[in-house]
């Protein structure tokens, strides 16, 4: 068996969007409350049980579920929110840099900078990377990674799904053919 990193995309609808007094801030795989989060999260859980799964924010790179998010509103589908820069990107990717949950932070309120916590990822110790993201969000970090020499996989792109209706019904198929 393969060991596979996988990382997955943030994506807009927050659970703040939902609900306003929400004030909290919250590991980052509960914080991301769309559709299509929650179908490649189960998707990953279920069908590919990676060894290490990551989220790819905006405004923070790369990710561990638990890393706690406060509210916020970056997206690289919008360039004016400010999202974590291309270069930035790759140099975190290069440095081997994600941020990391400790499980025990606390903030005193929304939009407090994160634990600031950082690990380094040591790549060799896996085969493939995965990565579930649309077209903008792989642009931002596809580079970087082919340049570990690793197997790196692009379903979404692979499979020539077009919008994330045509995604999301590819995600509950895979769910249900092979969950």
């Amino acid at each position: 068996m393969q060991n596979k990193l996988v990382i997955i995309q943030c994506v807009k609808k927050k659970v703040w969007n939902d609900d306003r007094s929400c004030d909290a801030c919250i590991e980052s795989e509960n914080a991301y409350v769309s559709l299509y989060f929650k179908k490649m999260k189960e998707h990953v859980l279920k069908i590919i049980k990676p060894k290490k799964w990551l989220i790819f924010s905006a405004e923070f790179g790369l990710i561990t579920p638990d890393y706690k998010v406060c509210a916020y509103n970056t997206t690289y589908l919008d360039s004016k929110t400010n999202p974590l820069p291309k270069a930035e990107m790759e140099r975190r990717i290069s440095s081997q840099i994600i941020n990391i949950g400790s499980g025990k932070e606390e903030f005193k309120k929304v939009g407090e900078v994160n634990n600031g916590k950082e690990e380094k990822i040591n790549y060799s110790e896996y085969d493939e990377i995965v990565i579930l993201a649309g077209k903008k969000y792989i642009e931002k970090i596809m580079e970087p990674l082919l340049k570990l020499n690793k197997n790196v996989i692009t379903p979404f792109q692979d499979n020539k799904l077009g919008g994330i209706g045509y995604i999301n019904g590819w995600l509950k198929e895979q769910i249900e053919k092979y969950g």
